[in-house]
């Protein structure tokens, strides 16, 4: 394993037992417990072996002699090429590596094997495997298939140190090797060879941890790695952390872990050497603490508690803070801002911001802080406003600053003046009679957003739109109505409403006028009227009371007449100073009459004097005005003659209707 090599402090650790496998008969051993040399500082072990293996040159016995029930064999087995040698495995759950080992003690158990000498001596060497191996090992293959670089196992330089097998003894005696040796691997496990081999054709038996002895034991020294020392922390984002310490000696490695014991390991093995290691898809604004250890092997040294940190908040955009009015657009606020998703781990612990009239800020750290709900601000003057806002872990480092605006505030309601209706006929009490009827207003904008629009209204109706006045100054309003027969007569209002960019609005009050609708109007007939056209007043009484005199042109004794600004009708008369008076009963709902006077209700002539009785004075007036004068013209052709005194003849004594 790789690494560094220095003296550090040391410890202890332990691993669990062996497991033997029985060798081919060669000089008898029984194994006796390797015992381990006294600890410089720290010890692994010692522990049993897991594994234990006898292989043979040739297996001229049979395979009887393997796995672990049985006495292991070491040793010749004839001198010419039948050799036995014990390979033994032990747990790695621990081990330190190689570059902190400095030593270890081997131990084994020399068992009894009957009918062999009990003066023959050999002795016997260990070295470290060097690849791994199963329990199904041979000569050949260090599993039964595949096989070994070199046979007889492959294995190292040979650790200090031997023991002598003596005889064929029934105590048991352990047999010890301790050695110093830096940075050798032992995690496949000790390979036991007899030094003659060859030579001498005996074989001894090795203890397996039955009845025949105990089971080889390991037992390593080793310099154990410290912990590393904190430092801070390099770069953190929204998503990662580099984490940093001290480096170590010895290591072949660090890991990162997420707890002081335990827990996770996040970083995978890192190399020797390392200091730093950036962890990567965290939570924004989260709180992470981590723990570094180096490792050599299985063995791990102590845990460091690095600074706890927290990953940066999310950092503000318009897509994390909004706002409830858009930019560059008019309001009357207040302004509405959301934090998109809210506040804490995972997003952002909490905003400074400031709320004013310039489009950027200079941070002082003295700002409010938003750290919940939404936030309203409220502009204090028409303009431009800008929110600022810098965002914040819960540590209190800040990530990110943004700029929202302009939001374009307007406060202030447009005005509305000088509201007038002018009507283009109006009557005796200053009524609006029918026609045209022009609505007038002066607007105007006050705060900077604009009129949006201008609307008025009638009476309870819904808003218009009010259209600038043609040819008018800027500001003037002008909207055109027309008064006709479905207006009603009485009290009616126009209400003036301006909007400016921002939402603000003013409603004028109410200008009320008054309307009569009502017309009268019709055709009058003249009785004998010549056919020229010819001017008559005609005097119409509306209700028996009211007199309204039209000059009226006719053309074959007819003419049109129209009368507006009446009052609800029941009855109409007519009369000229020449004719008696004609009445007619009328009715309307929408207060436009119509009454003709022709056929059966043209005015008679003959009423001279304005008696309204045709007799002996209107003729007086007749004779007195008979050849030129215009008294006595009834039928109008400009002469007092013949014609006129027919038509007086044919009314004779008689009698005009009452007004």
């Amino acid at each position: 394993m790789g690494g560094k090599r220095s003296q550090v402090s040391h410890r202890t650790i332990r691993s669990p037992g062996f497991r033997a496998v029985r060798m081919a008969p060669v000089f008898l051993l029984v194994l006796v417990a390797l015992t381990v040399q006294p600890a410089l500082a720290a010890t692994w072990g010692p522990y049993n072996a897991s594994t234990l293996r006898c292989i043979y040159a040739a297996d001229t016995a049979g395979t009887s002699s393997g796995g672990i029930t049985g006495t292991l064999r070491l040793g010749a087995y004839s001198t010419s090429s039948v050799y036995a040698r014990v390979l033994a495995a032990f747990p790695t759950t621990g081990m330190p590596g190689p570059a902190l080992i400095t030593g270890g003690t081997f131990t084994a158990v020399h068992s009894a094997y009957a009918n062999y000498s009990s003066t023959v001596t050999i002795t016997v060497s260990i070295f470290p495997i060097t690849r791994s191996w199963t329990s199904s090992a041979t000569w050949t293959t260090y599993d039964g298939t595949n096989t070994w670089t070199t046979p007889g196992g492959q294995k190292g330089s040979a650790l200090n140190g031997t023991q002598t097998f003596v005889g064929n003894p029934s105590d048991y005696p352990v047999k010890t090797w301790t050695w110093t040796a830096t940075g050798v691997d032992y995690r496949y496990g000790i390979e036991m060879q007899s030094q003659q081999e060859g030579s001498i054709s005996y074989r001894k038996g090795v203890g397996n941890g039955g009845s025949e002895g105990g089971a080889p034991t390991l037992t390593l020294t080793y310099n154990p790695l410290a912990a590393p020392g904190s430092a801070a922390v390099g770069t953190v984002t929204t998503s990662s952390i580099q984490w940093k310490w001290n480096d170590i000696s010895n290591e072949d490695g660090f890991r990162v872990y997420d707890a002081s014991s335990g827990g996770t390991n996040k970083s995978g093995n890192l190399a020797a050497n390392t200091v730093s290691w950036t962890e990567s898809g965290l939570s924004p604004n989260t709180s992470y603490t981590r723990y570094p250890c180096g490792y050599s092997f299985n063995y791990e040294g102590p845990r460091t508690a690095l600074p706890t940190t927290v990953t940066l908040s999310v950092p503000p955009s318009t897509s994390t803070v909004t706002c409830d009015k858009p930019t560059n657009t008019w309001s009357k606020g207040p302004f509405t801002f959301t934090a998109v998703g809210g506040f804490g781990a995972g997003k952002v612990q909490y905003y400074r911001y400031a709320w004013d009239k310039s489009p950027t800020h200079t941070w002082s750290g003295s700002e409010s802080q938003w750290s919940s709900g939404t936030l309203e601000c409220n502009a204090t003057s028409n303009g431009s406003w800008y929110l600022h806002v810098k965002g914040y872990n819960s540590a209190n480092v800040e990530n990110g600053t943004l700029d929202l605006g302009p939001y374009y505030y307007e406060g202030t309601a447009p005005t509305v003046d000088n509201v007038t209706t002018t009507p283009e006929n109006v009557g005796s009490t200053g009524n609006y009679l029918k026609g045209k009827m022009w609505v007038g207003a002066e607007v105007a904008d006050e705060g900077g957003s604009g009129l949006a629009s201008v609307q008025i209204k009638l009476d309870n109706g819904d808003y218009q739109t009010m259209p600038a006045k043609e040819g008018g100054d800027p500001g003037e309003y002008e909207k055109e109505y027309t008064i006709d027969a479905s207006w009603a007569n009485g009290t009616h209002s126009v209400t003036i409403r301006a909007t400016d960019g921002a939402g603000n609005m003013t409603t004028s009050e109410p200008v009320e006028f008054e309307v009569n609708k009502n017309e009268v109007s019709g055709t009058i007939g003249l009785q004998g009227f010549t056919s020229a056209l010819t001017y008559r007043d005609v005097v119409l009484v509306l209700n028996g009371t009211t007199a309204k005199v039209v000059n009226l042109g006719f053309v074959n004794g007819v003419s049109a007449y129209s009368i507006v600004d009446v009052p609800d009708l029941t009855s109409i008369s007519a009369k000229t100073a020449w004719s008696l008076r004609k009445k007619m009963s009328v009715s309307a709902e929408d207060g436009q009459y119509v009454a003709n006077f022709i056929g059966s209700n043209v005015v008679r002539g003959g009423d001279l004097n304005g008696d309204n009785v045709v007799n002996a004075l209107d003729y007086s007036v007749l004779r007195g005005a008979w050849g030129s004068g215009s008294a006595g013209d009834i039928n109008g052709d400009g002469y007092t003659d013949n014609a006129d005194y027919l038509i007086l003849k044919a009314n004779w004594y008689g009698k005009g209707d009452a007004q």
